[in-house]
């Protein structure tokens, strides 16, 4: 492989913004500096160079929902848009619940444009009653638990989720399991048409606290 030089731009990174010249050598970034020089120039003048975006929530719903998005059209847009990788929400059909489901996302992201990371519900079928079978989740590389748009409304269940997730970063190469929360609760929620406030109160009509 080639190496590519990345010229002119706008360079953003940790070490803040700056005009600088990228070299790539073999798909790996070997060297930033001036006037820098390759087999292939891309001249990024007026352009911003940056590390790859990550996006924690995506909605490719493959499987179950392909008339509306696929693995493949998903990251297509996703890298189109400067995303490197991307965490695909649990709401499929079937509910990525269970190894199986986690082996193919990751069969069918063979050839996606980006790095495609399957998040796992925190409940069987996100129903928010039984939790899903986490270590065995851990294990097939699982990292990010959710029910997505739905809260797990029983808080002891979801207490029990914590506490299992927290005991499970030795399945999980040293790295924590994350769990993240649709922070709504129902009983204060339902029917609510609004923000709760002054506005709500003036107007008659039903809030949603925050």
């Amino acid at each position: 492989m080639g190496s590519i030089a990345i010229t002119n731009g706008t360079l953003v990174d940790g070490a803040g913004t700056r005009r600088a010249d990228l070299l790539i050598q073999n798909g790996v970034i070997a060297e930033v500096g001036e006037k820098l020089d390759g087999d292939t120039i891309i001249d990024a003048d007026g352009l911003v160079v940056t590390p790859g975006f990550v996006d924690l929530q995506v909605h490719f719903r493959e499987p179950g929902g392909e008339e509306a998005e696929t693995i493949q059209t998903g990251s297509r847009g996703a890298a189109l848009g400067g995303f490197t990788a991307v965490v695909v929400m649990p709401n499929t059909t079937p509910t990525i619940d269970s190894a199986a489901v986690v082996r193919q996302i990751h069969d069918l992201s063979i050839d996606a444009l980006c790095e495609v990371v399957p998040s796992a519900a925190i409940t069987v079928d996100r129903d928010g009653e039984a939790l899903a079978p986490m270590a065995e989740l851990v294990r097939s590389g699982v990292r990010l638990f959710t029910d997505d748009g739905v809260g797990v409304q029983d808080a002891r269940v979801m207490r029990t989720a914590l506490e299992y997730a927290s005991g499970l970063s030795h399945l999980a190469d040293g790295f924590e399991v994350v769990l993240a929360q649709h922070c709504e609760v129902d009983a204060l929620a339902a029917g609510g048409a609004m923000h709760e406030g002054e506005w709500s109160s003036r107007l008659g009509m039903p809030g949603q606290p925050a």
